[in-house]
């Protein structure tokens, strides 16, 4: 009887001791889940924060690498069409020197000419004027037609590029327009003929120069020079450009 109730008692025991173990464990278990979830919701709030977070910054980024690249091309075209302007200020430059020197030249052959035909009365010297005269007129032209294309030229520079590089241009364009500007008059060519005839000979007077009987002459380092100080600033702006 004793033994039974002992046995009895032993296995109330051991399956209270059980079910106790198993109640603490499963409350144990249902609080870890229950922690995991509410877990597991903060975290997935705070990596839909992060990502938001990340979205935003990666499309501001986006933004700011669009603007400059555009900004980039942006300066880029205008690099090009002030390279543009260089290339093109040193032909007409150049063109308008080169048809200044011809224009005087020519001008002071003509001139030459015509007074020993009014001298001599000879008609070779009479066609080597008409043929002077003519090579005159076209070269005049010409530098007149370079003279207009470098004075666009010009307000082109102030625009895009610099403003007083402009005027310069427009300066030194003046002083090789008054280059070509007679400083004597025919009377002035007759009288130096008929006395370089008397003292000399006809070669002497072919051989004269023409610099005595115009304005100052072009000046090439002025030309040099104002096209290096062009290049240079073009330059400095692609330096700015590339960031070399």
């Amino acid at each position: 009887m004793q033994w039974d109730l002992l046995m009895i008692y032993i296995i109330v025991s051991v399956a209270v001791s059980l079910t106790t173990t198993f109640i603490v464990q499963y409350a144990s278990w249902k609080g870890r889940n229950l922690a995991t979830k509410e877990d597991i919701s903060g975290i997935t709030t705070k990596i839909e924060d992060v990502k938001l977070n990340y979205s935003e910054k990666l499309e501001d980024y986006k933004n700011r690498l669009w603007e400059l690249q555009h900004e980039k091309g942006r300066l880029y075209e205008e690099f090009k069409i002030k390279h543009e302007i260089l290339e093109k200020v040193i032909v007409k430059l150049n063109k308008f020197g080169s048809d200044a020197i011809n224009h005087r030249i020519y001008a002071h052959h003509r001139n030459i000419y015509l007074a020993l035909y009014k001298i001599g009365n000879e008609e070779s010297d009479n066609k080597q004027y008409r043929e002077f005269q003519v090579k005159a007129e076209n070269s005049y032209l010409d530098f007149g037609n370079q003279s207009y294309e470098l004075t666009a030229l010009a307000s082109t520079i102030k625009v895009y590029i610099d403003d007083t590089l402009g005027g310069n241009l427009l300066i030194l364009k003046g002083k090789i327009k008054d280059s070509v500007n007679p400083k004597k008059n025919e009377d002035d060519y007759i009288q130096l003929v008929r006395s370089e005839l008397e003292a000399k000979s006809r070669d002497s007077v072919l051989s004269t120069t023409e610099d005595e009987f115009f304005e100052d002459s072009i000046n090439p380092d002025e030309i040099a020079c104002f096209l290096y100080q062009l290049q240079e600033r073009i330059k400095d702006d692609y330096r700015k450009i590339t960031n070399k």
